[in-house]
């Protein structure tokens, strides 16, 4: 009689969790499921804030619709699952009744230009450093190391340069003295009287001479 492993046990339950997450399925929908070794192999960046993209590689993938990435227990958002330069690796498994999850020798060549990728947004709700896990339906992934930043805060003050509180116009009035030259304080014509003796030519003069009196 064959005995049940606990890694066999551990392996089926994770199998079957991963199921749950991704379907909300019962057991009997993920009996099909074909456990294997999921692996993240790196994340690119392994620092980054709420909102950014990260790409992390490994496999085997699978496609956008089965496959979740947590960012410590917060589900981030899937931007694409690709898989680029693997056609010859999949043609070569086929060839071989190999699955996505053996060990095929004779493909490793060829699986080696395979580069699987899954693109995914910082979720909110994580802070600091924590792990990035991949699920999908062949299993859970290792868990990598990951640095969620947080924004610095602006601790700067309020801006308390002063406001502008020169007065408006500063400059005086224009004080300069109103014109304080005095009238013109002559007295009236002081010059004597024009005592030449009158015209005594033929023709009255009729123009008054200075200082003579009206004709």
């Amino acid at each position: 009689m064959s005995r049940t492993t606990i890694p066999s046990l551990l392996r089926t339950f994770t199998v079957l969790t991963a199921g749950a997450l991704l379907f909300g399925c019962d057991s009997t929908s993920t009996s099909s499921l074909s456990p294997c070794d999921v692996s993240l192999r790196a994340i690119e960046p392994t620092q980054a804030m709420v909102g950014d993209q990260v790409t992390a590689s490994g496999g085997p993938m699978t496609d956008a619709y089965d496959t979740a990435v947590y960012v410590g227990t917060a589900r981030a958002t899937l931007s694409s699952v690709t898989r680029d330069g693997c056609d010859a690796c999949d043609d070569c498994l086929t060839d071989q009744a190999c699955t996505g999850c053996d060990d095929c020798d004779s493909c490793d060549l060829l699986c080696a230009d395979c580069l699987e990728q899954v693109a995914f947004t910082v979720p909110a709700g994580v802070a600091g450093s924590t792990v990035v896990t991949l699920f999908n339906r062949h299993g859970q992934s290792n868990a990598l190391p990951f640095e969620v930043l947080v924004p610095p805060q602006d601790t700067a003050p309020q801006d308390t340069g002063p406001s502008d509180t020169d007065p408006i116009d500063t400059g005086a009035d224009d004080t300069g003295a109103s014109d304080t030259a005095e009238d013109d304080t002559s007295s009236t014509e002081t010059g004597s009287p024009d005592t030449a003796t009158p015209d005594t030519g033929v023709v009255p003069d009729t123009g008054t001479a200075q200082g003579d009196p009206p004709v």
